[in-house]
């Protein structure tokens, strides 16, 4: 077996430490300590191997050592540390632990060097295990010299104790295999199918990276995304018996039964009515007479609940749409709201009670919607969708209001039997929000409904998955058109019902002024240059460089020749760095109707970065408007900002694979948040000059965000879109705020901000308040796939 051993017991002195972090993140290598061990035996336990030569740390980011060893500090997000190993490791599977301690939650995750390549979609996070211990296991298809440890995602000290890399034989490999499956045959036989099919596809092909779960049980613990979820739901209040005895809720609740729907689905969806914990005042069931007449059996014991005060059938003929169904129920009934429960769908017992206290709330509610997740054929509940506050870019990227909707009668409409079939419930949402006002659509944040794995998705009616996609770009389209809007609806590859929404520029397009300020980095200000001029596709922009006192002989002769070129202005800006000064300086000189505020360090990727930006900033009631920035290793630097986090604000889903989804989808939408950095942002000039600019008082930190909430104070909607992508190298014009002056000016600007915006901080308006202000990655304390 190979080892590798990192021991905090045999760590070097303070002083080396320091010297060794120095040289590390100037890749220059060190020994770290002679505790990292790898070698030939069995895993004994003792620290009596001494190190090779040749080992060493390599790189560090965002790691400093924090005195003694084995003390370091994460000093920003996502911080890594990357070893050297004494010797090539072999292809072949490996068990990885890892002691280590901080004050906060962590996720540790280790990427092999594959090639001198980190990838993070060849990566293991590391299950949590008793004593501090993160286990893991995985499968190298070829030769690694190097690991990267990733100890966890915020800023703040922790201890790495102890580092053991141990190469796998078959005898292991083997009681790992017998133990998951056993795990899998536990939870039944879909489980166990699944997993005899990845370990078969695991054994054919050796040439795919591969992690499984640690062997001897390595505790997945709170790690796991299912049971975390299931704890979650078990420490929910449970209905307050008394609900029963109350008035029924004005609620008709609408079950449509088509031809297609198994009989046991619609017995399933009538129970959960059956167990709520609020009477309601009408159930009404649509469908063929013979479907109705299947469902007098399951309909019994909903009767004999008393759930609804009033239960009624509504036949409908053969081959009627779940629309037109759904609205002979409508016109059958008199309660004041209306929800539709397709077959497929069960509501927890509190869903009534949860949309009557919406109702009786006040008056004035349009449309009402609440989470929802899936239940597997295990019947482990999972998936949840954890529903933002009202989002109409969202809205325009996926149903994302789901099917667990409350509408006001007033406010149903007149065409409903029309509505889309496979996206009944997008088509009723667009329509109903189109004729409220924001005041008046809800968010009701509380889980209230599970749909089968088979059950139909943002719609009423079972629908393939081509047939979605294309239904919701249908809904989108029409949503555009009755709006009088030009744009495209483009289908994203890969996601049913997702949905990219392209809106036509005016002709001619607005004249857009780029605002760069610099000073002495002459790579990053040539390579941001370079990117505006062949990467950027918009036709009418200028450039305000604004020059914060260069003073190097390079970065003085880019500027020049910068200046020289048609569309380049150079300002002249001297003096200690202000962020927020710099930027208000260049507006005062823009002619665009249209500003870009753009960090030197920020290169495009896509050209079509600043149309997509400049089409949403001409939006009536849009404020700023923000990309999503991708580290050099093309992860996830920004997304949207969440306030709340680290008791400020901070970014969602940093870290994240650049091409990945994202907790509900979110990544592929355009979508409101609360704030999106300075780094790259757009804005109407007008809307600028109305905002005063940045505020003064945030000269470095939080100006963007302070911008962002003051326009949002006027009713203007904060916007990301995917269709602007750039890669940002983070703090690499002027570093981070980690000591001396920096530090002591960051955290007043931070005290100021908390002061300014408490209740924002607390509460963020955007967001679900499932999701954990504490977290900087997928900061949400369940799984949202």
């Amino acid at each position: 077996m190979t080892e590798l051993r990192l021991d905090g017991a045999a760590a070097p002195a303070a002083a080396s430490h320091a010297a060794t972090a120095a040289s590390a993140r100037h890749q220059g290598g060190h020994a770290y300590n002679t505790g990292i061990t790898m070698a030939e035996g069995g895993l004994t336990g003792t620290d009596e191997t001494e190190a090779p030569p040749g080992v060493r740390m390599v790189a560090c980011r965002h790691v400093e050592p924090d005195g003694a060893p084995p003390a370091w500090r994460a000093t920003g997000f996502a911080p890594s540390m990357t070893f050297d190993l004494a010797a090539e490791a072999r292809p072949g599977w490996y068990a990885l632990a890892i002691a280590i301690e901080a004050g906060h939650d962590l996720q540790v995750r280790v990427l092999p060097g594959f090639g001198g390549r980190f990838e993070r979609a060849r990566s293991t996070v590391l299950k949590r295990g008793a004593g501090g211990r993160f286990l893991g296991t995985f499968r190298a298809p070829e030769p690694f010299r190097q690991i990267e440890v990733e100890p966890g995602r915020l800023p703040g000290p922790f201890r790495l104790e102890r580092l053991v890399l141990r190469r796998m034989g078959p005898f292991a490999v083997a009681n790992m295999a017998l133990v998951g499956a056993v795990r899998a045959a536990r939870r039944g036989p879909g489980p166990l199918a699944g997993y005899l099919k990845a370990a078969l596809a695991t054994i054919l092909n050796p040439r795919r990276f591969e992690t499984a779960q640690p062997p001897g049980g390595g505790g997945a613990g709170n790690d796991d995304p299912e049971r975390r979820y299931a704890a979650w739901l078990a420490a929910r209040p449970a209905p307050d018996p008394a609900e029963r005895s109350r008035p029924p809720a004005p609620i008709v609740v609408i079950v449509p039964i088509l031809d297609a729907v198994p009989i046991d689905a619609v017995a399933a969806t009538l129970a959960s009515l059956a167990a709520q914990g609020r009477r309601f005042d009408e159930l009404v069931l649509a469908g063929p007479a013979g479907r109705l007449a299947a469902t007098e059996a399951a309909l019994a014991s909903v009767r004999a609940s008393g759930c609804a005060a009033r239960i009624a059938t509504v036949p409908v003929a053969d081959g009627t749409t779940a629309a037109a169904a759904v609205a002979a129920a409508v016109e059958a009934s008199a309660a004041a709201t209306i929800t539709v429960l397709p077959p497929g769908w069960s509501a927890d017992p509190g869903l009534v009670g949860a949309f009557a206290a919406e109702v009786e709330r006040d008056g004035t509610f349009a449309i009402a919607y609440a989470d929802e997740d899936e239940t597997g054929p295990d019947g482990r509940r999972r998936h949840p969708r954890l529903k933002p506050s009202w989002s109409p870019a969202l809205l325009e990227s996926h149903a994302y209001m789901g099917v667990p909707v409350l509408v006001a009668r007033s406010c149903w409409p007149a065409e409903a039997a029309g509505l889309r079939a496979g996206a009944e419930a997008y088509d009723l949402a667009f329509r109903v929000t189109e004729a409220a006002p924001p005041g008046a659509i809800r968010r009701v944040a509380q889980m209230v409904a599970s749909r089968r794995g088979d059950g139909p998705v943002a719609a009423w009616s079972p629908a393939a998955a081509a047939e979605r996609s294309a239904a919701a770009a249908a809904c989108v389209a029409d949503h555009l058109a009755r709006r009088g809007e030009a744009g495209r609806v483009i289908p994203v590859a890969g996601h049913p019902g997702f949905v990219r929404v392209r809106r036509a520029l005016p002709s001619p397009p607005p004249l857009v002024s780029v605002i760069v300020p610099t000073r002495d980095r002459a790579d990053l200000i040539g390579a941001c240059l370079a990117g505006l001029a062949g990467r950027t596709d918009y036709p009418a922009l200028e450039i305000l460089v604004v020059d914060n006192g260069s003073v190097d002989p390079a970065t003085l002769a880019v500027l020049e020749a910068a200046a020289g070129r048609p569309g380049i202005r150079v300002l002249r800006a001297p003096g200690p760095f202000d962020y927020a000064g710099l930027n208000n300086r260049a507006a005062t000189e823009a002619r665009g109707e249209i500003l870009c505020l753009l960090n030197d360090d920020v290169v495009p990727i896509d050209a079509g970065w600043l149309t997509a930006m400049v089409a949403e900033a001409l939006q009536a009631d849009v404020g700023p408007v923000g990309a999503t920035l991708l580290y050099p290793d093309g992860t996830v630097q920004h997304a949207g900002i969440l306030l709340g986090m680290h008791g400020t604000a901070g970014h969602m889903d940093r870290g994240l694979a650049g091409d990945a989804a994202g907790p509900g989808g979110r990544l592929l939408a355009r979508r409101e948040v609360a704030a999106v950095t300075g780094a790259c942002l757009v804005v109407r000039k007008a809307v600028w000059d109305r905002l005063g600019g940045l505020d003064p008082a945030f000269a470095v930190a939080f100006n963007d965000v302070d911008f962002c909430l003051r326009a949002q104070a006027l009713g203007l909607r904060t916007v990301i879109t995917p269709d602007a992508r750039l890669t940002h190298f983070e703090s690499a014009s002027r570093g981070a705020d980690r000591d001396g002056a920096r530090r002591a000016r960051f955290e007043a600007e931070a005290a100021r901000f908390r002061a300014r915006w408490a209740a924002s901080v607390l509460d963020d308006p955007i967001v679900s308040p499932a999701f954990d202000r504490a977290e900087g990655a997928v900061a949400v304390r369940v799984a949202e796939n």
